[in-house]
């Protein structure tokens, strides 16, 4: 999988990137484990990280594979 952020995936605009803590600290791969509930984008469509689209496209599946979602 290429490298991308979740402020990349998500097209974030810059007022939302900008308040990130994923942005801020440049953690976009794992801001689920690293800002956890502190996601600007929290109330806009989902209430919990696992519930977010970018968690759900870098998931790992029990096999240990990537597993990709088609948005």
């Amino acid at each position: 999988m290429k490298h991308q952020n979740c402020w990349e995936f998500l097209k974030c605009p810059e007022e939302v990137r900008d308040k990130c803590p994923a942005f801020l600290t440049y953690r976009g791969m794992d801001c689920f484990d690293y800002a956890e509930n502190c996601c600007p984008r929290m109330d806009s469509g989902f209430q919990h990280c696992i519930e977010c689209v970018w968690y759900k496209k870098i998931t790992l599946d029990f096999n240990g594979n990537e597993k990709e979602i088609k948005l």
